[in-house]
């Protein structure tokens, strides 16, 4: 039985505190709240490890508070200076362990009512995220597919080495892995209206980039900060940490920049659709649902190829495990028709484009990157006969060995090459401004430039015909989480729009809603998929252009841009959880081209190795006027959907419904 005062380990804090050197009184007052917050707790047994500098007599003392020294440095190593801390004093060895910045809050009846649950668990975690603005003094909350860095760990997973780099869970990427870790463990989520903790947005956060180098607050970095979260609705004064963050409000309420009244109003249309959430996220109250809900925690991977419920939940599974981007590659290809049937299509294309072009400089347009696909495609356009005009668009990322190769390809086999050279400033603010806004598919930019310059040029030579390298034999398979409709112009603009810099962008090659229907109806233009119809095996393709036009390989699907691989080996992995190698060798496997053997052998190799990857970080943000600390904070913004952002989804949805009246209309 508990003695009156004994505290058992039951929660351990681990609260890292701000440096003393960029310390001010407004990081102290909210520090000071996050320290109330803990002393107000219901529940008894819990500790916290402060992780400063040495003790003061400022500091509150308290049984529960444990002070140690760990001042200047990142908040990685205060962390393994607590986990060593706890290491060597086993008394305040906990059950459950959490981090929680020191800045943020925990609401004070949460402990007391998981304590004794009857059932145990090993991660305990928010599944919607609250955050509150002491500027404005409002609140919001949105569902997040990430586990937050506050949740509650078992303390024996919390520890324990793991991972592609066997680092200690607690130390990881919240984001990145702890999904895939607890993927088969006991995982409860808090009810939606009754957060664990409430995180602080103030422009002394390190995420919101708030403060320019003088330490003085850049209002427009915080204001696109706080838009990337909400809707917003003021904070009610019997929130239980209402006076204090008034307290922080209050010196903030004279210098802050003034909002309409038209934003709060359409803030708070957007919140009320939920008149329960006034209620509960309010007051911090846990009264709507008591009881703990436990994640479904399902673990399946394809029979077949490398995806599995990890990798993204738009997936499905018939009978025979085999999930639905295998049943939909097979749909696919079989449509194409037997190799007979394709032969004989292929071939009447190719009289067509002939015939067409009688008498013009050229009878196509191909794409060029310098990759297997397009190389390869130009090879057999050669080879058929066909005359195209060789397209490549250089948006400034063109490594040094895909300028050789595009340049062999032209001179062995005699083709004419238009480039067209992107205005790399608006390209470089296209790009930082999707870096910012936490979309996934940032190639959509040069995708849809280049799906815009080749239709332009087609129009300008009245060529009818491009010659595309798309092919579902290693290209079929990819989750829809990952991509986004790369020709949607106005999901281009509205992401710009809510995080670029505002400066104009006027020479960027774009298609809106209209002209793509302008270049399909009018000038009929036509883009053909040629590898889809003729027998394709990668390894096959590079042995062939490597002997006939000297080709070298890059080491990566799309790795002749210097971007794309830093794009797809850094970024995805790192921000997103996305190793696109488990798609493109899913389509291999498909396709007969290697076992499922061979391509786990070829994922378990490392995405970088040190070296190279120091140097084209390096490169990367040298090209982006990016300080590495600012592109790691960017990083950490959260991440959001395209969808988040105006498409024109609702564009093609009419136009389509209007062919169908038509149709129907004049059967």
């Amino acid at each position: 039985m508990q003695n009156k005062g004994e505290i058992k380990n039951t929660f351990l804090f681990i609260v890292p505190r701000m440096p003393v050197r960029l310390r001010n009184s407004l990081r102290e007052a909210l520090y000071h709240n996050t320290i109330q917050s803990l002393l107000n707790q219901k529940c008894k047994n819990w500790r916290a490890i402060i992780l400063g500098e040495k003790i003061k007599v400022s500091d509150i003392e308290n049984e529960h508070l444990v002070y140690v020294e760990a001042d200047d440095l990142p908040k990685t190593d205060k962390l393994k200076i607590a986990l060593d801390y706890i290491s060597s004093h086993p008394e305040l060895t906990p059950e459950y362990i959490i981090r929680l910045d020191a800045d943020d809050i925990i609401c004070p009846q949460y402990l007391s009512k998981i304590e004794n649950l009857s059932e145990r668990y090993d991660l305990y975690y928010d599944e919607f995220h609250v955050c509150i603005d002491p500027v404005y003094l409002k609140i919001s909350y949105r569902k997040n597919a990430w586990i937050a860095n506050t949740a509650i760990h078992k303390y024996v997973h919390a520890i324990k080495p793991c991972g592609p780099h066997n680092e200690v869970l607690f130390l990881q990427d919240h984001d990145a892995f702890w999904h895939s870790y607890y993927a088969d463990k006991k995982v409860f989520k808090s009810p939606k209206l009754t957060p664990l903790y409430y995180r602080i947005l103030s422009p002394y956060s390190i995420t919101s980039s708030g403060l320019d180098n003088n330490d003085h607050i850049n209002w427009n970095n915080h204001l696109a900060y706080l838009n990337s979260y909400g809707p917003w609705i003021s904070l009610h004064s019997s929130f239980f940490g209402f006076d204090g963050i008034k307290k922080v409000h209050d010196v903030f309420e004279a210098h802050r920049p003034k909002r309409p009244a038209l934003y709060w109003l359409f803030n708070r249309v957007k919140f009320i659709r939920d008149r329960l959430i006034r209620h509960n996220i309010y007051k911090g109250g846990i009264s709507v649902r008591s009881e703990v809900v436990k994640i479904p925690t399902e673990y399946q991977e394809c029979t077949r190829c490398l995806l599995t419920t990890l990798d993204t939940s738009v997936i499905t599974f018939d009978i025979a495990g085999l999930c639905s981007y295998c049943n939909y590659y097979e749909s696919v290809t079989s449509n194409l028709g037997t190799v007979a049937e394709r032969t004989k299509w292929i071939t009447a294309k190719i009289a067509e484009i002939k015939k067409e072009g009688h008498g013009k400089e050229f009878d196509c347009i191909l794409g060029v990157s310098g990759g297997v696909d397009s190389t390869f495609l130009s090879y057999w356009a050669k080879e058929n006969g066909l005359r195209p005009l060789v397209v490549h668009f250089d948006n400034g990322w063109n490594s040094e060995l895909a300028t050789a190769n595009i340049r062999n390809i032209c001179e062995k086999l005699g083709l004419a090459l238009n480039t067209h050279v992107i205005n790399w400033e608006e390209f470089k603010e296209l790009q930082l401004a999707y870096l910012r806004a936490g979309v996934i598919d940032m190639e959509a930019l040069t995708d849809h430039a280049i799906m815009a310059t080749i239709y332009e040029i087609a129009a300008k030579h009245k060529i009818r015909f491009t010659l595309n390298g798309f092919n579902f034999a290693t290209e079929a398979i990819m989750p829809k989480s990952w991509v986004f409709d790369k020709s949607d112009w106005e999901n281009i603009r509205d992401i710009y729009k809510k995080f670029g810099k505002g400066k104009k962008i006027n020479t960027f090659p774009h298609l809106t809603f209209k002209q793509k229907l302008i270049y399909y109806w009018f000038l009929k233009l036509e883009s053909i998929q040629v590898l889809n119809y003729i027998e394709y095996n990668k390894e096959e393709a590079k042995k062939l252009i490597s002997e006939k036009l000297s080709w070298r390989d890059y080491g990566g699907k799309h790795y002749e841009s210097v971007f794309t691989k830093f794009y797809q080996a850094y970024i995805l992995p790192v921000r997103f959880g996305v190793d696109k190698r488990k798609a493109h060798l899913s389509n291999l496997i498909c396709s007969k081209q290697i076992s499922k053997k061979e391509a786990l052998n070829e994922l378990q190799k490392p995405l970088y190795n040190e070296q190279e990857f120091r140097v084209e970080k390096e490169y990367v943000l040298k090209k982006w006027e990016l300080k590495e600390e600012e592109f790691d904070k960017i990083m950490k913004l959260p991440k959001r959907t395209h969808d988040e952002f105006k498409t024109e989804k609702k564009l093609w949805g009419k136009y389509f419904n209007l062919l169908n009246i038509l149709k129907l209309r004049f059967k």
